[in-house]
């Protein structure tokens, strides 16, 4: 057992008579001894406190006179060691990377390295889980991927490949695959987009286009559901022509739009509508003339709140 000495008067003490000492042992195991200046034993355990292993604090709690006595009984780094086997001692938690580590074995001199460089040797040697691999050197990728849940790229493409498909045969396979072909609400349409669009308060029937000299008539729309039996065109007269729908109803109305960059500048357009067809007649100022046009046909629904 070491013995640390220290004297103080009254000089040394703290406003609140404490005496605050530093004495640099680095230890917490201490037993202390006050004296007075007439050599009498004055501490007691409540008046003494460990401030840390350099440092403590006595409580005089009065005006001194004299020289008075601080001795401190501690065990030293030496005297805490002795006798104590290597695992026994105090471990260190967070080593500095300039501390050495000592490696050996029976019958072969012992070698040393800090840690700094045991921590660069294991990040060569155990290859795995490097921060700088970014996950490239996982054994079993699948397996990992199963363990946390995900898919990877081409399992994610094979869905939505699928999801796609899947879709494109329930709409007809017209929708969003093939545009340019006839366009039928009754099978193309996904059937809760079909009630919307037919809840509206027009509802497009047929669209097509008519080339005059000819009168002839190609669809570019058709709802089979309402208009059951396929259009028909004829040729009345310059400028006149006979639409037959089968509809069997006047519960519609007709848009018709000339078209064609050498078409004549079009006056007023009549357009006769009857049960189940309609004419179409395009006349300029002075004469009736034939004339490419665009027709669109919609009906009049009464609008309905969808479900």
């Amino acid at each position: 057992m070491a013995i640390h000495k220290k004297t103080f008067e009254n000089l040394d003490l703290q406003v609140d008579h404490t005496l605050n000492y530093v004495h640099n042992l680095n230890t917490t195991s201490i037993i202390p001894k006050w004296y007075d200046q007439n050599g009498y034993e004055r501490l007691t355990a409540d008046l003494f406190q460990i401030v840390s292993a350099n440092e403590i604090a006595l409580s005089i709690n009065e005006v001194i006179s004299g020289t008075h006595t601080l001795l401190l009984y501690y065990e030293s780094v030496a005297e805490a060691s002795a006798g104590r086997r290597l695992f026994e001692l105090t471990p260190t938690y967070i080593p500095g990377d300039t501390l050495r580590i000592a490696l050996g074995k029976v019958s072969t001199p012992t070698l040393n390295m800090t840690v700094g460089a045991m921590k660069n040797w294991l990040n060569g040697a155990l290859n795995f889980m490097q921060k700088t691999m970014n996950l490239s050197d996982l054994v079993n990728k699948t397996t990992a991927r199963a363990n946390l849940g995900v898919y990877s790229t081409s399992q994610a493409d094979a869905l939505i490949a699928q999801k796609a498909s899947l879709y494109q045969a329930a709409s007809g396979g017209v929708l969003g695959v093939n545009n340019t072909s006839i366009y039928n609400p009754a099978s193309n349409y996904n059937p809760a987009v079909l009630r919307n669009v037919k809840n509206l308060g027009m509802q497009m029937l047929y669209a097509a286009y008519v080339s005059a000299d000819a009168g002839t008539l190609t669809t570019k729309f058709w709802d089979s559901d309402t208009i059951t039996g396929a259009p028909t065109v004829s040729k009345l007269s310059t400028g006149t022509y006979k639409l037959t729908h089968g509809m069997n109803s006047v519960n519609y109305f007709v848009l018709p739009i000339p078209v064609g960059s050498t078409a004549p500048a079009v006056g007023p357009c009549k357009v006769n509508k009857q049960i189940n067809d309609f004419t179409v007649t395009f006349a300029d100022d002075t004469s009736l003339n034939d004339t490419d046009f665009d027709f669109f046909m919609f009906k009049l629904n009464a609008y309905t709140a969808d479900e």
